[in-house]
Formats: C-alpha cells, structure tokens, sequence
C-alpha cells in the first residue's frame, strides 16, 4: 500500500511550467543566481508566452550556451536577456575563455526567436580569444531569428584573425539575423561569416537586418558576410587599430540592399565591394563614402552584376569612386 501510494504521488506530481513573464539573474535574491541556470531552465521546460530575464547591474565572467528547439517561442513568444535597468547595464564577458570556447554567448542547432538587448559585451580573455557570439550555422536546422539590440561589444584592439571577430557565423550567415542599434568597437570584424569552401559562391542565404549600428576601428572589416541583408543606416568609422587592408562593407553572393550607411576612413582603403554578385542584383543607394588615405583602392567596387547604383556619394583622396569589374 505505501509504494501504491507513492507511486499515485509520483504520478500527480505536476511537470514543470513553462516559463512567461519576468525573471531576475543577478543580485539579491534573483530568480536565477547565473546567466546559464535561466538558459538551462529556458531550454528545458520552454515558454508559453515572452520570458523576459533581466540581468541586473554587475560583471557576469561566465557565457551563456543555447543548444537545441525551446519549446513554445514564436514571433509572439520570444525569450529575451536584457539589462534590468538600461542606465546601469551588466557586462558580459569570459576572462577563462580559449580557441575551442571562443565566446561569451555561444548559439547553437535550432534556437530560435531570442532577444539580447542593452548589454555590454567585452572581451577579457587574452588576444586573439575575442569572439561576443559564435554562431554555429553548419547544422542542419541552423539558428534563425536572433536578435542584438541596444548592446555595446567591444573586442581587442590587436585582433588579427577572426578568433577576434564579434560577430561570428560558423558555415553561413544566421537567417533572419536582426542587429539594430549597437556598437562595435574594435575586434578584427564586426560580424564574419565563414563561408564553406572559403570561397563567397554559392547561393545566398535567408538575409538579416543590419540597420542603426555604429561601427568603430575595426582592424580588418566592419561586416563581411553574404546573403540578401538590408544594411541601412550604418555608421563605419576606422581608428588607429584599422589595417589599410580594411573594407567597411564586403559582400559575397547576394541580391543585397545597402541603404543610407555613412563610411568615413582615413586609415582603411575600401568602402564597399561586392564580390561574386553576378546573377544577382545589389542595390546600393544614397551612401555616403569619404576616404582620405592616401592610394585608397576605392569607394565601391562591384565584381559582378553591377545592380542598382544610384544616389551616392563618393569622395575619394586618391583611387576610383566606383569600380566594376569580373576579375576582382
């Protein structure tokens, strides 16, 4: 009869809840005590509305890790880490982090409809170790649907390889990828995508949206991806830790749009160039481009199909405003 009831209590003893609503990390007396206990919870049990953790202020030396489906998130379901209060943000970072554990949020096969919005991101661990977030997209349901609002990300000012890139997608860029409104500063890109093969071929992926960022003394890119992105209202500026090799923007095969984006060097030799567009038709409209160092390359160059070029303005020291050729 005990083990009968026993077993009855077992039975009737309700799953957990899935999560909805806000939740602490942080501080006195949190919900979740670190960053990974409220992802571990998140990914377990999953949502059935928004799940809001708010970190509050303070210095978090530990990443976070997302890996596989969270059950329940949808475009009206989404989880997000955000700052508990926007004037007082924490700072994320990993002072242990090595080459094989290069990140402080690392995303995996599967996650979907996450938000990370008025962090601060630095890299602490010993230069080339530099990474914000590494994307593994060489899965067969890459991550999609991410978002990075608000947040500042500050890599090294040494970084010279994309173990220092901020931004960094595996195999291919992140479908539906939205970065709006942060700050890069320094690192070696701000977002790299590594294609397969090494090579910018192949068709283009799902594109994200890259729109209101600021862009600050990168040392080789600003972005350098591929897939049909809207980049629009950007802001790219060199500093003393910008290579001449830099190029604000560089794309790979896509139908890109490039809206709007203001590029100001006198360091880096290269604003935007196009790679391997044929087929494809970019749009590339109302840039403003002013390059000052002396035997610039150029402002725009196009390997490809040239597209839509209308309404920019270039302003070149030395070299070609716009360049077209199939053999760049």
């Amino acid at each position: 009869m005990r083990l009968l009831c026993l077993a009855l209590a077992i039975l009737a003893a309700p799953a957990s809840a899935q999560l909805s609503g806000t939740y602490t990390i942080g501080g006195t007396s949190p919900d979740y005590a670190t960053l990974q206990a409220a992802a571990d919870d998140v990914m377990g049990v999953g949502v059935s509305g928004d799940a809001i953790f708010q970190i509050r202020p303070g210095t978090y030396d530990a990443g976070i890790v997302l890996i596989g489906e969270i059950a329940g998130v949808s475009e009206t379901s989404r989880v997000r880490f955000e700052a508990e209060d926007p004037n007082n943000r924490p700072t994320l970072r990993r002072p242990g982090a090595t080459l094989s554990g290069n990140y402080v949020v690392y995303i995996g096969e599967r996650v979907k409809w996450v938000t990370f919005k008025n962090l601060d991101f630095v890299a602490a661990a010993p230069s080339p170790v530099g990474r914000m977030f590494a994307f593994d997209t060489d899965v067969s349901v890459p991550p999609a649907y991410i978002t990075i609002r608000g947040c500042t990300l500050a890599g090294h000012p040494s970084a010279g390889s994309d173990e220092g890139a901020l931004i960094w997608e595996s195999a291919s860029p992140v479908p539906h990828l939205v970065l709006d409104q942060n700050t890069f500063i320094q690192g070696w890109a701000a977002v790299h995508t590594t294609i397969q093969g090494g090579s910018f071929s192949g068709a283009p992926s799902v594109g994200g949206t890259y729109t209101n960022n600021t862009f600050i003394g990168q040392s080789m890119f600003g972005l350098q991806t591929a897939g049909n992105h809207l980049i629009a209202d950007n802001t790219f500026e060199d500093a003393a830790t910008t290579s001449a090799s830099y190029t604000a923007i560089e794309m790979g095969t896509s139908s890109v749009e490039i809206f709007r984006n203001t590029i100001t060097l006198q360091r880096g030799k290269k604003g935007i160039r196009m790679g391997d567009t044929a087929g494809y038709s970019p749009n590339l409209t109302n840039n403003l481009i002013s390059i000052t160092t002396p035997d610039a390359e150029h402002g725009i160059l196009i390997a490809g199909d040239i597209g839509i070029v209308k309404h920019n303005t270039v302003r070149m020291e030395d070299g070609p405003a716009i360049t077209s050729t199939w053999d760049a």
